[in-house]
């Protein structure tokens, strides 16, 4: 408190005591803003879990938090999670839009176009689906340091081609011809 203050007009300093007074408080240090509100932002790291367990769980809290806040609080949550939402979202309509285009290409054509582009398409089928499973295995055993982080990719992709190739050349063209004996 008995620092000179200088001023810029030239007159004599003048001692803080002076010009201010000093006080003590606890604020906070660092001030985050969302959309021009301020918020407290509550940081979350997920070890040893999926992704999808841990926001079932962030949601019950928020849900339980959210009936005990003031009316004009809310709470926002935000990151991967937002991505992942969006993803399988357009993952979904993807998956729709795949199923009623191959069905409306297939009503089309008579049954034994059908048979004829299966046993045509049966050995390209196989040979490009195990190629990219034998190729995803080293990332989905996770071999390496560090490798661990790509290893659930590694397997979806190698559980997503398992399946779909499955259902490519036995479900699908066994349901297109139980569908069009009865349409006929």
């Amino acid at each position: 408190m008995n620092t000179p203050v200088a001023s810029r007009t030239g007159s004599e300093p003048q001692l803080l005591a002076n010009l201010a007074t000093l006080e003590r408080r606890q604020t906070q240090s660092v001030i985050n803003h969302f959309n021009i509100q301020p918020v407290y932002d509550i940081y979350a790291n997920a070890q040893g879990r999926d992704l999808g367990g841990v926001i079932t769980d962030i949601n019950k809290i928020v849900a339980e938090y959210e009936q005990k806040m003031s009316p004009g609080n809310q709470i926002f949550v935000r990151g991967l999670v937002v991505n992942m939402d969006s993803a399988f979202l357009l993952l979904g309509i993807g998956f729709i839009a795949a199923i009623a285009l191959a069905y409306l290409l297939m009503v089309v054509n008579s049954i034994a176009a059908a048979l004829a582009a299966g046993s045509t398409r049966l050995r390209p089928v196989i040979m490009t689906a195990s190629a990219m499973i034998v190729g995803m295995l080293p990332m989905a055993l996770a071999f390496g340091e560090g490798a661990e982080q790509n290893a659930p990719l590694g397997r979806a992709v190698i559980g997503g081609l398992s399946v779909a190739t499955l259902a490519t050349l036995f479900f699908v063209p066994v349901v297109f011809s139980l569908l069009r004996r009865e349409a006929q």
